[in-house]
């Protein structure tokens, strides 16, 4: 054997090493339909009584976008379904309303393409407590012989300020009167 054979052998063995390299890393072997990727992302807008529960879901290949919902409860078996929610782009996310105060509440991203049935990581959220609301002092606005009216200013489910007028000397005057 000469140099050149050898050299002619080596290269056909690198030639062959690399074509193999290359088709071991194509994506031609990836299956054309795969599991949807969802993701539960933390919960939004948390009041007494709402919340907004968010996530992801995103598709590759020739898959379609599944059927989502999301699953949530007060316990870790989350017992409740929530309607078809529609995702914008990847982001998915729903108002949930009537909920306990100062209760936790478990919830994941599902998702059904026909096929599979897909869900998410479980996440959980703790609504406010039911608890009397915040005032300001009053502000006399101005006032006659039989009313006055304040100005005050009152925290809501999300703790924003509002402000508020009231005539409460002259309702109670009201009030009083008719009960005479």
């Amino acid at each position: 054997m000469n140099i050149k054979s050898i050299l002619r052998s080596i290269r056909f063995l690198a030639l062959l090493i690399g074509n193999m390299m290359m088709a071991g890393c194509s994506n031609s072997d990836k299956p054309a339909y795969l599991e949807p990727h969802l993701i539960t992302t933390e919960a939004t807008h948390i009041t007494r009584t709402e919340a907004t529960l968010n996530g992801s879901a995103t598709i590759e290949g020739e898959t379609e976008m599944p059927k989502l919902l999301f699953r949530y409860g007060t316990s870790e078996s989350m017992n409740l379904n929530t309607s078809e929610v529609h995702a914008q782009g990847a982001d998915v996310s729903l108002v949930l309303t009537g909920l306990k105060a100062g209760t936790t509440y478990y919830y994941m991203l599902q998702g059904n393409n026909g096929r599979t049935t897909t869900t998410s990581n479980m996440m959980s959220f703790t609504t406010q407590p039911n608890i009397s609301p915040k005032l300001s002092s009053a502000t006399l606005l101005s006032h006659g012989p039989m009313s006055a009216f304040v100005s005050y200013e009152r925290a809501d489910d999300r703790n924003r300020m509002l402000r508020l007028s009231d005539r409460r000397a002259g309702e109670q005057a009201e009030m009083h009167r008719r009960k005479l």
